[in-house]
């Protein structure tokens, strides 16, 4: 959780802390990622949200 938290933050997705809860900042952060890449706005972790948003996190 805390490397996703990491990621997203990265990636200028906050404000949020990466202290591994997935609390309502962290969902919410989630969704906007989502949306932001024309996918269905869940707010939760998938397999999917996963690789695109570390490889996305490396690659900056």
């Amino acid at each position: 959780m805390q490397k996703i938290q990491r990621a997203l933050i990265a990636t200028g997705y906050g404000p949020l802390k990466a202290d591994g809860r997935m609390d309502a900042r962290t969902k919410e952060q989630i969704r906007r990622y989502e949306v932001a890449h024309g996918w269905p706005a869940t707010g939760q972790i998938s397999d999917r949200l996963i690789l695109d948003l570390l490889v996305t996190a490396v690659t900056r």
